[in-house]
């Protein structure tokens, strides 16, 4: 879309502005934004485009889209909220797992002592 937009808006320089402007930016909420305001622009500014023979399909498909990826982005960013019951059950598994992982490891380098091979099996690589 900005690439069509840009030559679309060419000889408008405040909308051209804008998109230049809707372009900056990175990152998934911007990617969001970016979608929305881009189709906003182009209902606000329908000739340009239809001069060059523009897909407006895609003009309703850029605000659905937006939509959805807010939505998705919701929800990844709820899981990081320590009120959220999936991450506290992910943080106690994870808990208890290193808890297991961290006994085996000590009675493996106890029980093989005197066999180093086997002994470094057990050793713990992340200290």
């Amino acid at each position: 879309m900005f690439h069509h937009m840009s030559f679309a808006y060419r000889n408008l320089p405040d909308v051209n502005k804008r998109v230049m402007r809707i372009r900056e930016g990175s990152g998934h909420a911007d990617m969001i934004q970016d979608l929305l305001e881009l189709a906003v622009l182009a209902e606000k500014y329908p000739e340009p485009l239809a001069q060059i023979n523009f897909d407006t399909s895609l003009i309703a498909k850029a605000k659905e889209t937006s939509h959805e990826m807010a939505e998705l982005l919701a929800l990844n960013n709820g899981s990081k909220d320590e009120s959220n019951a999936v991450k506290l059950l992910r943080d106690k598994a994870f808990t208890l797992l290193d808890d297991r992982m961290r006994k085996i490891r000590e009675v493996g380098q106890y029980v093989f002592w005197r066999n180093p091979d086997r002994k470094d099996k057990y050793a713990d690589d992340y200290k």
